[in-house]
């Protein structure tokens, strides 16, 4: 019997194991893609849920590395990497993580940093990064640091939109490459090179004399484009004014036939978003992609007389919090209920706060009920690498102020296990939200009652109709989903 169990115990924490690596990659994938709170909540649940040291140091390192170069929060970088640290000094890549405490600390504490580069040096004197702590160490003089923050400046960006990542790319139009007028551009990959037309380099800039037609997206976009080889792939880059990129932005994510007054609080968070990724993302190909994870952009083909005007009537307004651009969060529908981002990802913004909402709720997805088999459910969980056998019960076992339960409790025929909400059983049934009032069991199937379509932080699109029908203007719209926030014009 004992050799039953421990067998059902190694299985159980293999599966642990494997889901851990999952929520990693999913973490990075997010990261990726723009989505810096989901990163962060898929790095936290896989140092959860792993038993591996040196996954655990790694979830962590990857976490901190969000805060710090994408959500400009060093002091909370620091905690996570120089904590993480001392927990798992004698594991692979603890020097890494102190090193970088260290390098991190000089932003905001030039005192932290000087005793942290001498701690280095002293467990790792001829360490992989001994020479520039030994610099810093040299230079840094123990007065205060200032942490870096997203100074706004006026000025009117041009968006660098990723619009596909292929092996070939075909543009119908008019445009320059290379000082040379043509009308059609076919690309492939050959070797580590893009050959357009017969000539082969490795980037291509196209200067457009009108709107280009994109065969691959099928789709016309206006701007010029970037084609750049990296891994293997074209990366299609769509140069586009501001404006006209917020022109298909704000009818690709709300409804054309919304009020108006929406449609404006769309452009403004929908401006806020994209200014906040061209600061954080200033080293990268990109500033945006054109799907979900980062904003919906479908080219010209969304463009309205509604959405120009949405956009011209809030022209160059951002939203910021303490002078700062603010991280403007949006999803479908909250339900009855908004969360605060500390709530669902664990990373706190004063802005991002948890309130009632009786506009939301009367809309679609404010409420709603999904049945889900317990067999699709444990085929789900075992794609994600988590293989719970049989589950036979599953109980909420956190619940925040907004009503969410962001922690499950799973019984199983592999015993209990405690898993974040939004990480795994959101995923794995295909929940539209994580505000659930109800888990009810019905023979082979589960009931989820609930409420909100996404992760119900900030601002709600079909709350903002909902309270632009009833007469409230965008910027009152703004204000009620994010708190003590400051409309600035920048130009």
């Amino acid at each position: 019997m004992k050799y039953i169990l421990l067998l059902i115990s190694f299985v159980f924490v293999y599966s642990s194991e494997l889901y851990s690596r999952y929520l990693i990659n999913v973490g990075d994938l997010y990261v990726d893609k723009g989505r810096y709170l989901e990163a962060i909540d898929n790095y936290d649940s896989a140092y959860v849920s792993s038993s591996s040291d040196f996954v655990k140091l790694e979830a962590q390192i990857k976490k901190a590395n969000v805060l710090y170069m994408y959500l400009l929060k060093p002091r909370d970088a620091f905690e996570v990497l120089y904590s993480s640290y001392k927990k798992f000094k004698n594991v692979k890549n603890s020097e890494y993580a102190l090193f970088f405490s260290a390098m991190i600390a000089k932003d905001f504490n030039a005192s932290y940093a000087k005793d942290i580069f001498r701690e280095y040096l002293l467990k790792y004197p001829d360490g992989r990064f001994s020479f520039q702590a030994k610099f810093f160490y040299k230079r840094i003089k123990k007065t205060p640091f200032h942490a870096k923050t997203l100074a706004i400046k006026e000025e009117k960006p041009k968006i660098r939109v990723l619009l596909l990542k292929s092996k070939k790319v075909s543009l119908r139009g008019a445009f320059f490459v290379d000082r040379e007028f043509v009308s059609h551009l076919n690309c492939k990959v050959r070797g580590y090179k893009i050959c357009c037309n017969g000539i082969c380099k490795r980037n291509f800039f196209v200067k457009s004399k009108k709107a280009s037609f994109v065969e691959e997206e099928n789709r016309k976009y206006e701007g010029d484009f970037k084609l750049v080889y990296k891994d293997g792939k074209i990366y299609l880059i769509n140069l586009v004014p501001i404006d006209q990129y917020l022109y298909s932005v704000v009818t690709s994510e709300s409804l054309n036939s919304w009020d108006l007054e929406a449609l404006k609080s769309q452009a403004v968070a929908s401006r806020t978003f994209v200014f906040y990724q061209t600061k954080v993302r200033k080293n990268w190909l990109y500033d945006v992609r054109d799907d979900t994870f980062d904003q919906v952009y479908k080219g010209i083909e969304t463009v309205t007389k509604k959405s120009i005007k949405a956009v011209e009537e809030t022209k160059g307004e951002i939203l910021t919090y303490d002078n700062k651009v603010i991280l403007s969060q949006f999803c479908a529908n909250v339900g009855w209920r908004s969360s605060s981002s500390k709530e669902i990802f664990g990373v706190e913004f004063p802005y991002l706060y948890s309130h009632k909402d009786e506009f939301s709720v009367k809309m679609p997805r404010g409420k709603w009920v999904k049945k889900v088999s317990i067999k699709d459910l444990e085929n789900s969980f075992k794609k994600m690498g988590l293989n719970l056998g049989k589950i036979s019960k599953i109980v909420p076992y956190k619940r925040v102020k907004s009503g969410r339960i962001v922690k499950i409790k799973v019984y199983s025929s592999k015993g209990v296990k405690i898993l974040k909400t939004y990480t795994s059983l959101r995923r794995a049934a295909k929940l539209y939200d994580i505000l659930l009032t109800e888990i009810e069991k019905d023979g082979n199937y589960f009931i989820f009652k609930g409420g909100g379509y996404g992760h119900g932080v900030g601002y709600s699109q079909w709350g903002a109709e909902a309270m632009a029908k009833e007469g409230y203007g965008y910027r009152e719209i703004l204000e009620f989903y994010y708190k003590n926030v400051k409309i600035k014009k920048l130009w």
